[in-house]
């Protein structure tokens, strides 16, 4: 009768051991496939404020351009005297006088 429980407890202690070996493995596993997904996270990320960064930038090159582009035709009708009455009301500096 003892080498039967003998034999009982040490296929209960195999049995639990293979139970434990397998959870690892699934965790081990597991742990594997959040770091690949993390990665891949990380890289549509990156690429994502890459592109929008890229676009601000093209954005701001076409404003900055058009404010230049703006400004040199605003000069230019003020040199040669053709600028409009509200476009020189607009542009004066004037400072109030205080007593």
């Amino acid at each position: 009768m003892v080498f039967c429980c003998k034999k009982r407890q040490s296929q209960a202690v195999s049995t639990m051991k293979n139970k434990a070996r397998e959870a690892k493995d699934k965790a081990s596993e597991m742990e594997h496939c959040a770091q690949d997904h993390t990665r891949g996270s990380k890289d549509q990320i990156g690429s994502y404020l890459s592109e929008k960064a890229g676009a601000v930038k093209d954005k701001t090159y076409e404003i900055a351009e058009s404010a230049k582009q703006k400004g040199a035709a605003d000069a230019m009708k003020h040199t040669f005297g053709i600028a409009d009455v509200d476009q020189d009301d607009s542009n004066v500096n004037t400072r109030t006088r205080r007593d």
